[in-house]
């Protein structure tokens, strides 16, 4: 219960309602092997609490999103919790992220990163210290109401450039 709290006050999600909070705990322990785990399905269920500081004046969720191909290949990158990108790629996209909540921030708006649940405690922790401002929200956990507001989108592109330029560069030589 405690460590779920304190990931849950990390994240900077309300913990105000707590009967809320409480009865998720309580229906998800059960299946539940960790409290990393068990704290991904309470958010699950606080979706609108942990989207909430992320909506604009418009009520409509601020977001930076990645181009599907990224996603993947951030999902696929996943060793031990961790995301295992080559250095180049990790720094191109801690710095476009960056960029991005800093030019929110510029014009006060609220922005949130949203991505897989699988990758959304990896990526939170690889960009922590840069931009510890910005929200990371998985999909799983946004309301089926709520509109989503792409503000940036990364791209596979500007972010495994490199990485993309040796895979084609094997697969030439491969054929």
């Amino acid at each position: 219960l405690h460590q779920v709290l304190v990931q849950l006050a990390e994240d900077r999600i309300p913990l105000s309602d707590i009967a809320l909070i409480l009865e998720s705990i309580v229906n998800h322990a059960p299946e539940s092997k960790s409290s990393e785990e068990l704290t991904d399905c309470v958010r699950r269920d606080l979706g609108r609490l942990v989207c909430e500081r992320f909506r604009g004046e418009d009520g409509r969720l601020r977001v930076v999103s990645m181009e599907p191909r990224l996603d993947i290949r951030l999902r696929q990158s996943i060793q031990k919790d961790q995301l295992a990108l080559e250095v180049g790629s990790a720094t191109r996209m801690i710095e476009a992220i960056h960029t991005a909540w800093k030019d929110s921030e510029r014009r006060q708006l609220p922005l949130a990163l949203l991505v897989d649940q699988k990758i959304r405690r990896p990526l939170r922790r690889l960009i922590a210290r840069t931009t510890p401002g910005i929200g990371v929200i998985a999909y799983q956990e946004v309301p089926d109401d709520l509109i989503i507001d792409s503000v940036v989108m990364l791209e596979y592109q500007e972010i495994i450039r490199e990485e993309a330029g040796s895979e084609n560069r094997q697969m030439r030589e491969a054929a």
